[in-house]
């Protein structure tokens, strides 16, 4: 099985296979994420790693049907990306979608949102969803170490539930800006 480090830049994880659209050291398939189908087979994939890159997207809803058609069941895909409140989502130019703590509640058909018609055929079971005050290197395991928010517990509180994070992002998201969301979803066939 196959690991995927989508957009990975000069950077590529060990152990993964780096698709980029850019030609640089490391990429081994030169491919834009937004262009479907991607050069994969079906249910060819056991982990996607998209570290700083969905935001780019321009084809969201059909990158992540193609996620559903290259991950085998039970495959998992790591997101990270600005919160919809950082400074640094209107920064880039090349920002085009935004990212909250439910951004991917519409295709989790365990949480029964009635919202869920969009990829009907389409089922990511969220297994974490964190909202972070810097930057949360989930790839690497090592967390900053400069995090007044989380050494308080405010970012623990915020993370504490789904309905504290919605309360956060509802009322107090523009106050005091997140810097980014982490996800892990597991797919679902």
């Amino acid at each position: 099985m196959l690991k995927l480090d989508v957009g990975c830049g000069p950077h590529k994880r060990p152990g993964y296979v780096g698709m980029d659209i850019l030609e640089l050291p490391g990429v081994d398939i030169l491919h834009d994420m937004n262009v479907t189908p991607w050069p994969f087979e079906p249910d060819s994939v056991s982990e996607v790693i998209f570290d700083d890159v969905l935001e780019h997207s321009k084809n969201f809803l059909g990158i992540l049907g193609e996620l559903y058609r290259i991950c085998h069941h039970q495959a998992i895909i790591k997101v990270s990306a600005p919160h919809f409140s950082s400074d640094s989502m209107y920064t880039d130019p090349t920002h085009t979608t935004f990212f909250s703590s439910r951004t991917f509640d519409y295709f989790d058909k365990s949480l029964g949102n009635k919202y869920a018609y969009y990829l009907q055929d389409v089922n990511f079971k969220i297994e974490t969803n964190h909202i972070s005050f810097r930057e949360y290197f989930t790839h690497s395991g090592k967390r900053p170490w400069l995090n007044p928010l989380r050494w308080i517990g405010l970012e623990w509180l915020i993370n504490s539930s789904r309905a504290s994070q919605r309360i956060y992002e509802h009322f107090f998201a523009w106050i005091l800006p997140a810097a980014e969301v982490y996800f892990e979803l597991r797919v679902i066939k």
